[in-house]
Formats: C-alpha cells, sequence, structure tokens
C-alpha cells in the first residue's frame, strides 16, 4: 500500500511541476542543488521573456489605436489575464479526461462543438460585466469595445486550450508539460491582437 501511496504521490508531483512549466525534478526540491533548479526552469522562463517582446510588438503595431484611445491601455491587463484563465480552465479539464482515458483524440470536434457554446456562455456573462466597467472607466465608446473584445477572445481561448492539449497529444508531446507555457504565449499575442482589430473596426472606421 505504501507503495501505490508513494507512486501515486510522485505522479501527482511530477504533474504540479509540469503545469508549472518546470521540468519534473527527478529528486525532492529540499535534495536538488540551485543549479540543477536553475537547469529545469530557464528554458520555458527563457521562452516566456522571448515571447513577451512578440507582445510588445503587436501593441508597437498599433500604437496609432493606443494614441487616438489612451483609455483602451487600461484595459489590456484584464483581457489578456481573462483569457489566460480561460484557456487554463479548459486545458486542465481536457488534459485530465486525455489521462484518465474519458476523451480520445478522434473525438477531437466533440470539444470543438463542447466549447464553443461555453465559450459564449462565458463570454458572455463576462463580457456584459467587462462592458459595464470600461464604461465607468473609459465612457460610453469603450465600454462596447472591451464587451465585444471580451466575448471573442473567451471564445477564441476556450477552443484553444480545449485544442492544443489534444493536438500535442497527437504529435507525441505531453500537454501537461508544454501547454501552459505555450498557452500563455499564444493567447498574449491573439487576444491583444483581437482587442485592438476590434477596437479599430469600433473606434476608428
Amino acid at each position: 500500500a505504501d507503495d501505490i501511496f508513494d507512486v501515486i504521490e510522485e505522479e501527482v508531483t511530477e504533474d504540479i511541476q509540469k503545469a508549472g512549466g518546470v521540468t519534473p525534478l527527478e529528486i525532492s526540491y529540499v535534495a536538488a542543488s540551485p543549479f540543477m533548479l536553475y537547469k529545469k526552469r530557464v528554458f520555458w522562463l527563457s521562452f516566456l521573456a522571448v515571447s513577451g517582446f512578440l507582445t510588445s510588438t503587436v501593441i508597437a503595431y498599433f500604437q496609432n489605436t493606443l494614441s487616438a484611445v489612451i483609455a483602451l491601455a487600461f484595459f489590456i491587463p484584464v483581457l489578456i489575464g481573462t483569457g489566460g484563465n480561460t484557456s487554463n480552465q479548459v486545458s486542465a479539464l481536457v488534459i485530465r479526461a486525455l489521462a484518465t482515458g474519458e476523451l480520445t483524440l478522434n473525438r477531437w470536434f466533440e470539444v470543438v462543438k463542447k466549447e464553443l457554446v461555453v465559450g459564449f456562455l462565458l463570454g458572455i456573462t463576462i463580457g456584459i460585466l467587462l462592458s459595464l466597467w470600461g464604461y465607468w472607466k473609459g465612457g460610453p465608446q469603450i465600454g462596447p469595445v472591451v464587451g465585444v473584445s471580451v466575448i471573442l477572445i473567451v471564445i477564441w481561448s476556450n477552443l484553444v486550450g480545449g485544442l492544443l492539449p489534444i493536438i500535442l497529444t497527437r504529435i507525441g508531446l505531453d500537454p501537461a508539460f508544454i501547454s501552459s507555457p505555450l498557452l500563455s504565449t499564444l493567447l498574449d499575442i491573439t487576444g491583444l491582437l483581437i482587442y485592438f482589430m476590434v477596437a479599430n473596426v469600433m473606434l476608428l472606421k
């Protein structure tokens, strides 16, 4: 029985480390040297740091939009955070379903259909809340932009969060390890693109 519990504990520990974007440790954290911890963490941290340049590039590309409507900048962290939180929720559910065998790779279209509906419902709910906040903080022009952007970002994040683990599993990669940093990068960039494109259409047409 103790051996079974030890195996379960090791699996849970490994999954937690993977979810945090850390290459799993072969020994305990307490026994690991600082250099070993550095090696386990440096790749994904470097990857995410470099990806930050891509996010900055998107913002720079839409600098005219930001200059025209400064209030848009206030809502960037909220919208990006909402997209990331949404995708993390659904990816955790899908990764677990894949691991337990509840979900097979050839049922990917079921994930698409389900998460489109869930994403739409979540997007409408959160969109209404944040559009009211946008109206209060940014005025009648900003509220609708924030609301529409949130709806699109949440739907997109739901789809990406649901499909990325399936795609990674299909090509032989571990979704528990790679999903989190990839989702963070992808949704930061695409979330900004969605937000600024909506703003361009609704404010600068």
